[in-house]
């Protein structure tokens, strides 16, 4: 009788440590082992814990505390709540169901807060990125990259001429700040942007502070040519009545060659074309002449 009474009392000692031990997040405390009241003949009667002396035992190296209702070993120890981890500031602990195989450490695994990294070697303490080693803002020599904590990474001091959009803006490099965008070039021309500055271009035919028209036919362009005519940003090189453009210069029409042919059968014209041939008839009787009859050939006999 005092045996059961002893043996009673022991196991309300032992309901009552779990209850103080185990609470909302099934911590263990200060204790590392728990002992139920489930009576085991080996490991397997205990869920996840271990059969010593014919009682299941929980151990928070198995990631598992006692269930007060089976008494056995299979409430999963939030190790994050409970403070149980090696995350530190720059982490978050996140709780994993664990594998509940002896001798191995509680389940939980630590993520890195924006803009931190595991530090090498290491998957619990996580360090600042260093974000401006990778020279996010662009050329070096002409911007600088702030290093920042929390979830602004960096920032970029942009040279003269330049802006940074922001990291939300998707491209984190300096801008070169359009200046033809505020600024107004003349009529006939074309705005360039430049480092913090512009240029105004003449479009071709154009010239000057305003871009006036250039009088091209005050120059030589049209030489070969009888006329040179300037138009709003060009010219062009004509010929006189009766000739024709070639790319050599100006030369006669047909017809204008045939005019001329024309008008040598002038008056004038015709009597020199008769003399001409009168000449040329007399050229031919006075050779018949001198050979039939002066120079009379012999006959022979």
């Amino acid at each position: 009788m005092c045996s059961a009474v002893y043996v009673s009392f022991y196991y309300v000692i032992i309901l009552t440590s779990i209850k103080l031990v185990a609470n909302q997040d099934n911590c263990f405390g200060n204790n590392q082992i728990i002992t139920t009241s489930t009576s085991c003949s080996s490991n397997a009667d205990c869920g996840f814990g271990i059969c010593e002396q014919n009682h299941c035992t929980c151990t928070v190296l198995h990631g598992y505390n006692v269930n007060s209702t089976t008494q056995l070993c299979t409430e999963n120890v939030n190790e994050c709540a409970c403070d149980e981890h090696d995350c530190n500031e720059n982490a978050i602990c996140n709780d994993d169901e664990p594998l509940g195989k002896l001798g191995e450490k509680f389940q939980y695994k630590c993520v890195c807060k924006s803009g931190y990294t595991f530090e090498e070697n290491s998957d619990t303490n996580c360090i600042s990125i260093d974000e401006c080693s990778s020279n996010p803002c662009g050329d070096a020599e002409l911007h600088s990259c702030i290093e920042l904590e929390g979830d602004s990474f960096f920032a970029c001091n942009c040279s003269e001429g330049y802006f940074w959009p922001g990291l939300n803006a998707g491209d984190t490099e300096c801008i070169n700040i359009d200046d033809c965008e505020n600024n107004t070039c003349p009529t006939n021309s074309e705005c360039k942007d430049g480092i913090n500055s512009f240029t105004c271009e003449c479009h071709q035919g154009f010239s000057g502070i305003q871009c006036t028209d250039i009088d091209e036919c005050l120059t030589d362009v049209c030489d070969n040519y009888d006329s040179c005519n300037n138009t709003v940003g060009s010219y062009f090189c004509g010929c006189k009545d009766d000739y024709e453009k070639t790319e050599s210069g100006c030369s006669e029409t047909r017809m204008a060659s045939l005019l001329s042919l024309a008008s040598l059968l002038s008056l004038e014209g015709i009597i020199i074309v008769a003399v001409v041939i009168f000449a040329t008839l007399l050229v031919f009787a006075g050779l018949a002449f001198y050979k039939f009859v002066i120079k009379k050939p012999k006959i022979e006999k």
